[in-house]
């Protein structure tokens, strides 16, 4: 019983020293810079995305194994809102964004301007 707490002790140690190791190397990971950006504009043409569904509730209007298809509402010029989790290849007008997370906001369009004509 001993020795298997001992070795239970010296696999936690080993655990633990590995970690700070990894940790306090001040290495960064290979691969490209992730970070949470923010991006306020208008939406160049309306964009969809297809999904196959996984997982779905009791309650839901979709089905496991269904194809949807989301279309962003709006149009060509309409205001969007994008907050996300992105990865960036590259620099300047080149850069290419990789993300995996997002929330997209559509802005309503703005009403129509009144015109008044006076008598």
């Amino acid at each position: 019983m001993k020795l298997k707490l001992f070795g239970l002790v010296a696999v936690g140690v080993a655990g633990v020293g590995t970690s700070y190791a990894l940790a306090s190397s001040g290495k960064k990971p290979p691969g490209p810079a992730c970070r949470p950006i923010n991006i306020h504009g208008t939406m160049a043409s309306p964009s969809t995305f297809v999904i196959t569904v996984q997982k779905a509730g009791p309650k839901n209007v979709v089905t496991t194994g269904q194809v949807v298809t989301l279309t962003v509402a709006g149009g060509t010029g309409q205001t969007v809102v994008a907050d996300a989790q992105s990865c960036v290849t590259g620099t300047g007008p080149s850069a290419t964004f990789t993300t995996r997370h997002v929330n997209i906001h559509v802005s309503p369009p703005p009403p129509p301007a009144k015109t008044t004509t006076k008598p």
